[in-house]
């Protein structure tokens, strides 16, 4: 694997400020606060930053019969791969070996939503980065679509799902038109708006849920949806953030023109 591009400068965060903060940092996905100081240390690895070792970290945990260290890995990966990978081949390897990853998580582990939420995290990253026609042909949306629906029939009150599910709704209509998108996947605009609705009202002030929001509401009818978009990019601008993530996210809220 070619070398990881680091978070600079890295989030000083310990342990039990994780611990602390594990209402807010986690709000989004309800992942249960860890049982072992060791996948702890993973989730504050990933959470200052660095990403590699937090992925590296929780690999090896998984190996040694800790199956919630395959939830920080998949999640170092696909994140580290949507917001630093700045090479595009490199990026679409690390996204398919997250699904891999992710797969086999759900295959061990059916009953947990993090496991089908971060498979469908990493499907939809992998789609956002590929043309329509090879996505399509690849499967991608569907797969993202049942991976959704499992994560919510599992954890009906998963925010960062609800979230994904709306950018879904919102990016098939984008490429496809509302009437493919409504006979294809299922899409619709009143259903992405309330779907991002639900996710707010769910994890109220998340960043990333801000900056998703805004996107899509782009997507979907920038004339009508101008005004909100740049309100969620003003309160994103001036944002404190507590983690690596929500640092990145507010970086690409101030590079991003309304």
């Amino acid at each position: 694997m070619n070398p990881w591009v680091a978070f600079s400068p890295p989030m000083s965060l310990s342990p039990q400020q994780v611990r602390d903060h594990w209402s807010r940092l986690h709000g989004g996905d309800a992942e249960p606060m860890p049982a072992s100081d060791e996948l702890l240390q993973a989730w504050t690895l990933f959470h200052r930053g660095d990403f590699e070792t937090a992925y590296q970290t929780g690999v090896a945990l998984s190996q040694r019969q800790e199956p919630a260290g395959l939830t920080v890995a998949v999640r170092a990966l696909s994140v580290y791969a949507t917001y630093l990978e700045p090479r595009s081949v490199q990026r679409e390897h690390l996204l398919e070996q997250a699904q891999t990853l992710a797969a086999q998580h759900t295959a061990s582990h059916p009953d947990n939503p993090n496991a089908w939420y971060l498979l469908a995290y990493s499907l939809g990253r992998h789609a956002q980065s590929l043309s329509v026609a090879k996505s399509l042909a690849l499967g991608l949306g569907q797969r993202t679509r049942e991976a959704l629906d499992r994560t919510l029939s599992l954890n009906p009150q998963h925010a960062d799902a609800h979230l994904a599910l709306a950018t879904f709704n919102a990016e098939v209509i984008d490429k496809v038109g509302e009437v493919v998108g409504a006979v294809t996947y299922g899409t619709s605009k009143h259903s992405a708006l309330a779907l991002y609705d639900r996710a707010a009202e769910l994890n109220p002030g998340s960043l990333v849920g801000m900056l998703e929001t805004a996107r899509g509401l782009m997507m979907l009818d920038p004339e009508h949806h101008q005004a909100r978009a740049e309100r969620l990019y003003q309160q994103l601008r001036v944002a404190r953030t507590l983690d690596a993530l929500e640092a990145l996210v507010v970086g690409l809220a101030n590079a991003t023109d309304d």
